[in-house]
């Protein structure tokens, strides 16, 4: 079905840019389903031969469907930085800052999605048992 949905529309095209004249508005509201991204989806598959199991159309199906489904949590996550920046807005934000924020914010949190790299303060202290008390002074500050 693939393979005929993908012909089917470039037949379609190819039609329009020979004659010039296209069914009323087919075209549009052929564009409203068939986004760059779906067409990036058929040229993947394209290159497999339409097989069901071909790499990149996979990786590429893969990366639509299991990605953070709306824009809202990336407006969200902007969001805090955009607060964070009126706090002082004089003061210049390193990458680093930046990132920090990102990952501090509760954000992702609300949305179900786990920070795999976030380590507690009592989990990092229990992994480097002989630190200085200076260093672990530092944590507490």
């Amino acid at each position: 079905m693939l393979r005929a949905d993908h012909r089917n529309l470039l037949e379609l095209e190819s039609v329009v840019a020979k004659t010039g004249k296209c069914p009323p508005k087919i075209l549009q509201d052929i564009n409203v389903v068939c986004t760059p991204a779906i067409r990036l989806l058929f040229l993947s598959f394209e290159e497999g031969s339409y097989h069901h199991q071909t790499p990149g159309g996979l990786h590429l199906l893969r990366g639509m469907l299991q990605t953070l489904p709306d824009s809202k949590i990336v407006e969200d996550v902007h969001g805090t930085l955009r607060k964070e920046s009126k706090k002082a807005p004089n003061k210049r934000q390193t990458a680093q800052a930046l990132q920090e924020l990102v990952c501090n914010s509760p954000v992702l949190a609300t949305r179900g999605i786990q920070h795999k790299a976030f380590v507690t303060k009592e989990v990092f202290l229990r992994s480097f048992p002989r630190m200085k008390e200076k260093k672990r002074a530092r944590l507490d500050g």
